[in-house]
């Protein structure tokens, strides 16, 4: 068996998500990389990247990126270094635990290294993994992971609202 791109469309359409092709750019190491759109009953639509890695064992690369508004750093900036560390070794121990198996990045600013800038969320499920159930939940769990970040940033850090800290592809 191999994943195809059309049945990867398929599966994620039967999901209720909007699918489209996204161009790839010559050297790139995928085969095909989707946008997948999760509208949420929030009205808040989010964005998350669907790829076939060139050259690797059948895996197919689900991945969010959530670029931190500057509200949000405003109130990060507010609180002492330490305190900060903290929150943001809180909240990555808590996206560990919502997904043991992601790859969860808090990457910081340059130069500043203890200032959060974007969380990275990444899932990849192999071959014989990757059914129509598996691909939906793992959409489901980015969606959750969004939320938990903006919540998290909401009440323990303060200072934003679920429309100023954004997901990016």
């Amino acid at each position: 068996m191999s994943l195809k791109k059309d049945e990867i469309i398929k599966w994620l359409k039967d999901e209720s998500l909007e699918v489209y092709e996204a161009p790839v750019s010559q050297g790139a190491p995928v085969e095909w990389a989707l946008n997948v759109v999760a509208r949420t009953p929030y009205g808040l639509q989010l964005n998350i990247a669907v790829s076939k890695p060139k050259g690797k064992v059948e895996r197919l690369v689900m991945n969010m990126v959530i670029k931190i508004s500057d509200q949000h750093k405003g109130s990060i900036a507010s609180i002492g270094e330490r305190e900060r560390m903290k929150a943001m070794a809180q909240l990555f121990n808590q996206l560990a635990a919502l997904c043991p198996t992601c790859m969860t990045v808090i990457q910081p600013e340059q130069g500043n290294p203890s200032m959060p800038d974007v969380i990275a969320v990444t899932k990849v499920l192999y071959e014989d993994n990757a059914t129509p159930s598996t691909v939906g939940d793992t959409i489901r769990t980015l969606v959750n992971a969004y939320f938990y970040v903006v919540n998290y940033l909401n009440t323990e850090i303060g200072g934003g609202s679920t429309s100023t800290t954004m997901v990016h592809m």
